[in-house]
């Protein structure tokens, strides 16, 4: 019963319609994602959540694994024609597939939202201080509001945020790939 209800509310997270993996980012894609919640814990001492997240394309599939700073993994995730997944044997995370949808959201071109999300439930918002905030819309309010410090740093291997319509923020990070390292 537990996972029928797990697979059902899963499935209201929304997923880009009709859009091949090929249009969006080179993969495979790792990033740091540092969460803060809109209500903290009182202790003080308490760490904010961490998790690096990787993705990588799987012929029309996509692969989502999330880490804890130990590199254990807490979340793992196929995206397959507009439906998620489990991979292997751990324990669906609803959170993590939020955060997953989220950060695809983030990535899809904005020539595809329209395509991908429907044209009425996605607005960019130029600000005046030069930075983009991109919105998805789900029965009038806004879900995830993506916040990039300019213009230019939309489609870059660039630092943003996400904030979620319960408050929570992700500080999103690239991580470098072994060439970048390399490189360096």
């Amino acid at each position: 019963m537990l996972a029928l209800l797990t697979s059902c509310a899963s499935q209201s997270i929304p997923v880009p319609k009709g859009i091949s993996v090929t249009t969006l980012t080179e993969f495979p894609h790792r990033v740091l994602v540092t969460e803060t919640q809109s209500n903290p814990p009182p202790i003080p001492f308490i760490i904010r959540p961490i998790w690096q997240i990787v993705v990588q394309k799987e012929g029309a599939s996509l692969r989502w694994l999330r880490f804890d700073p130990l590199g254990i993994p807490d979340a793992r995730q196929i995206l397959q024609q507009g439906r998620w997944r489990n991979d292997g044997f751990i324990y669906p995370n609803p959170q993590a597939r939020e955060m997953f949808a989220a950060l695809l959201f983030a990535w899809v071109p904005e020539q595809e939202l329209n395509t991908s999300y429907g044209k009425q439930n996605w607005r960019n918002s130029p600000q005046a201080d030069g930075s983009i905030n991109r919105a998805l819309f789900h029965q009038g309010q806004a879900r995830w509001i993506v916040h990039w410090p300019s213009a230019e740093s939309m489609y870059k291997n660039a630092t943003f945020s996400i904030k979620h319509a319960d408050g929570t923020v992700w500080k999103v990070s690239p991580l470098a790939t072994e060439e970048e390292s390399q490189v360096k």
